[in-house]
């Protein structure tokens, strides 16, 4: 358990494929950490794609009493770094090397969840590029965001 949240930590088991990994958090849903302190959770993965949901809370709250940004912004990043992952092998590992958004419209609190739904729209042995878009429980299109993720190889094992 995280003693921030009480949630469970998640394991990210290196011996899976990214996939695999992507199908573990779904099941296990909100994980400790940063995902979960701010209640994002992955709902749907297939190889190069992902959905995540958002439940929003007050505490997401700028100082106008709408959505922070920094909500959508993570959603962003968590949807795309998933839809990479996707794409990865056992022993290998993602980094966001960089991040676009696009507000285009607010999200009030009023609004139960935001969702996140991001495909990988190019990707070569090093790079994923990820288009994603951030709605509303309406179909209101809130954040389009695009994200580099770099596909890290596997670490290679110390000779001793």
């Amino acid at each position: 358990m995280d003693d921030h949240t009480g949630l469970p930590a998640f394991h990210f088991d290196r011996t899976k494929s990214g996939l695999e990994v992507a199908q573990d958090w779904i099941a296990q849903g909100y994980v400790s950490g940063f995902s979960g302190a701010l209640r994002i959770k992955p709902v749907w993965a297939q190889r190069g794609a992902a959905r995540f949901t958002c439940a929003v809370e007050s505490r997401h709250s700028n100082f106008v009493g709408l959505v922070h940004g920094g909500v959508a912004a993570a959603l962003v990043d968590m949807a795309a770094g998933t839809a990479a992952m996707t794409l990865i092998g056992p022993g290998e590992t993602i980094l966001t090397v960089d991040m676009s958004i696009r507000y285009l419209n607010p999200a009030p609190l009023a609004v139960e969840e935001l969702t996140a739904n991001a495909v990988v729209t190019y990707h070569d042995a090093r790079k994923a590029i990820c288009d994603a878009k951030v709605t509303d429980p309406a179909g209101n299109l809130i954040v389009l965001g695009t994200a580099h993720i770099a596909l890290r190889p596997a670490r290679k094992a110390k000779e001793s």
